[in-house]
Formats: structure tokens, sequence, C-alpha cells
């Protein structure tokens, strides 16, 4: 226990060094990490995307639009990735990266750091490119999941990140995993509890999941975060309105030795076309 907490100490103590970009906290500033909100609710389940827009774009999906891109690629990575050449990932197009702060045991209710942090987001953002971060909760009470969402912002310590701190819970059947048997109203207060402490903590929040996992909430109790949206086929087949498409797990970035999942960030996107209808 010691030990834990020396080594969270120091690195609380690297992350708060000027390598880092720092944007004061305070009653009256605005939350850090763009918003992913789905502001027009009454058009929640009713996307206006146009998925024949999709193109690629040296080797990767893009949103093209009237000749413009109106999407950012990016990667979300773990300790599972391994070491990361954040230069080459750069270099080969991708323009952000979500870091994985920490998890919480399937069977057991200890929060762990991810050991990777601490370099990737570093390591990302001194090679230009935007980050945001998330944790992978396995929360049984809104207690917990308070505590998944002190654990990252504590990690971050006040740190500028672009995107919102996401809520990344994947119940898969097993029924020796904790959170198995949870109805609607709890998996939603759950991660509502998440959001809303981040956002107490100043940081936009937004809710990770493919359409199983976020068919466990209640999305319009959640609409106001906003939705990161996993499915691995030619394009999304959900009329969920979300920000961010993570359209592979199976990718490869010069860079990394691994399999790395694949995003596209959409906001561009679905502003224009909202605009356009």
């Amino acid at each position: 226990m010691l030990l834990a907490l020396v080594a969270f100490t120091a690195l609380r103590f690297t992350l708060c060094s000027d390598s880092y970009q720092r944007e004061t906290i305070n009653e009256d500033s605005r939350l850090i990490g763009k918003s992913m909100a789905v502001t027009r609710q009454d058009y929640l389940f009713d996307s206006p995307y146009d998925w024949g827009k999709l193109q690629k774009q040296d080797g990767y999906l893009a949103y093209v639009k009237d000749g413009q891109t109106l999407s950012k690629l990016g990667i979300d990575v773990s300790e599972h990735n391994g070491k990361i050449d954040w230069q080459k990932v750069k270099d080969a197009g991708i323009e952000f990266s979500y870091i994985r702060a920490g998890y919480r045991g399937s069977q057991s209710p200890t929060v762990v750091s991810d050991d990777s942090f601490e370099v990737n987001f570093s390591g990302a953002r001194d090679a230009g490119l935007q980050v945001g971060v998330y944790f992978y909760s396995m929360a049984l009470t809104e207690e917990e999941a308070r505590e998944e969402a002190d654990y990252t912002c504590d990690l971050l310590g006040g740190a500028k990140i672009d995107y919102p701190i996401a809520f990344d819970m994947e119940p898969d059947n097993d029924d020796s995993e904790r959170v198995q048997g949870m109805t609607t109203d709890q998996y939603t207060a759950i991660a509502r509890a998440f959001c809303d402490e981040c956002e107490r903590r100043g940081y936009s929040a937004v809710v990770y999941g493919n359409q199983y996992e976020l068919a466990l909430y209640d999305r319009k109790a959640l609409a106001t975060f906003g939705f990161w949206y996993a499915e691995y086929e030619s394009n999304p087949t959900t009329i969920l309105r979300f920000g961010m498409w993570q359209y592979t797990k199976t990718g490869k970035v010069p860079g990394i030795e691994t399999n790395v999942d694949i995003d596209l960030d959409l906001t561009d996107a679905l502003a224009a076309e909202d605009q356009e209808g």
C-alpha cells in the first residue's frame, strides 16, 4: 500500500511538471476538453450523417463534404499497445489520441493505474497531438464511479486536455464480472455519476460504448455528455447521434507495433450536417 502511494505521488509530481500545459480551473471557467453533448436532443435517434461521404485518405477513413475533410483522425491506446514512437504516429497523419488513465478490475474493486499513462500522455503531447483520456470502469455503485472520476482528474492534476474524459464500461456477459445483472437505471446512474464528477472537477465528459453497451443506458439521460460510438463495420448502423466513431480495433499505424483502435472525431461533420438540415 505504501509503495502504491509513493508511486502515485511520484506520478502526480511528474504530471505537474512544466512540460504540461495548464489551465486554471475556477467557477467562471469553461470546462476543459471539447464537448460532445447532443445539442439537438429531440433528434437523439435521428443521425444526420451521410455515410456515402466516407472516403479513404492515405489508408484511413475520413468524412469529406464538398471537398472539405470534416473529420479528425485519432487513436486510443493503453499499456497493451507497448512502446509507441509518437513522432511516427504524428507523421502518419494521426491528429489526436485517447490515453487510458486506469481501470478497475472486473472481479476486484481495486482501481489500477495504466502503466503507460505518463509516457503516452507526455509523448503524444510532445509530438503535437491533441489528447483525451479515458477510464475503463467496472463501477458497481455511484460512489465507485465518482472515485474513478476523481482518480482520473487527480491524475491529470489540472492538465489541459483537448477531448472530454471518457467513461468506458464494457460488460461482456461473463457471470464472474462484478457489474453483471444491473438494471438500466443502475448503469445510467453510474455513468452519470462519473460524468457529473468530471464536470464538477472542471472537465468535460463523454460516454463510450458499442451498440450493445450504449443500449444498457438511458441514452436520453446521458445526452448532455454525448457519445463515443464503437462499431467495426464499413459505416455505423446506429441511428444514435454521436460525436466520435471508433471504426476499427485492428488498425495499423506507423510507430505502433500492435494493432490499434482508430477513431474519427466527427463533431465538425455533425455541426455541418445539422446546419444544412
